[in-house]
């Protein structure tokens, strides 16, 4: 599966307003319930049993719930970008702007793991997510993605540096 066909313009959501993590896993629990037609609780409690085990967040604003499920067919992702930071518990202490919230049928838990690494490079990648960031539509967000291949970029780079954020003071987890 090429990871950013994973997202269609439907499953961007810009701009989403949340109060933490909690109230953030509800909300793109809804949203990932709707495309295989599940429960919205089934897909809230995987969500929120996976997070209970450890944040999801990678660091540098960046957070992947994500969660298989034995009854899912076929996967689904969203892809929110937060109005306004929230703690996730990264263990850089950043707060967390952009979750990309993935669930997975089980019986292909090999697959995920290569999708989700995919992903995770992709998101990480400097251009890519400052791209996201500064998006002002779904298409543009999904363009940021097409832009990279999750691997390398045009001149052979692994990783792109990531781009320049406010002073760690103002997007630090309270302790």
């Amino acid at each position: 599966m090429d990871t950013p066909n994973l997202l269609r313009p439907q499953d961007v959501l810009p701009r989403v307003e949340s109060q933490g993590r909690r109230t953030l896993l509800r909300y793109v629990a809804c949203r990932l319930s709707t495309r295989p037609g599940l429960p919205e609780d089934a897909v809230h409690a995987v969500l929120a049993s996976r997070e209970s085990l450890g944040s999801t967040a990678l660091g540098h604003g960046i957070a992947i719930p994500h969660a298989l499920m034995a009854e899912l067919l076929h996967p689904a992702a969203v892809l929110a970008i937060l109005q306004r930071p929230i703690c996730f518990e990264a263990l850089d202490d950043q707060l967390v702007d952009v979750a990309l919230a993935v669930i997975w049928p089980r019986k292909h838990a090999a697959e995920f793991t290569v999708v989700l690494s995919r992903f995770c490079r992709s998101l990480m990648r400097g251009a890519v997510l400052e791209g996201i960031r500064n998006a002002t539509s779904a298409d543009g967000v999904l363009e940021s993605l097409r832009s990279s291949d999750g691997f390398v970029d045009r001149r052979g780079s692994a990783i792109l540096g990531l781009p320049k954020r406010p002073p760690a003071e103002t997007r630090k987890c309270p302790r």
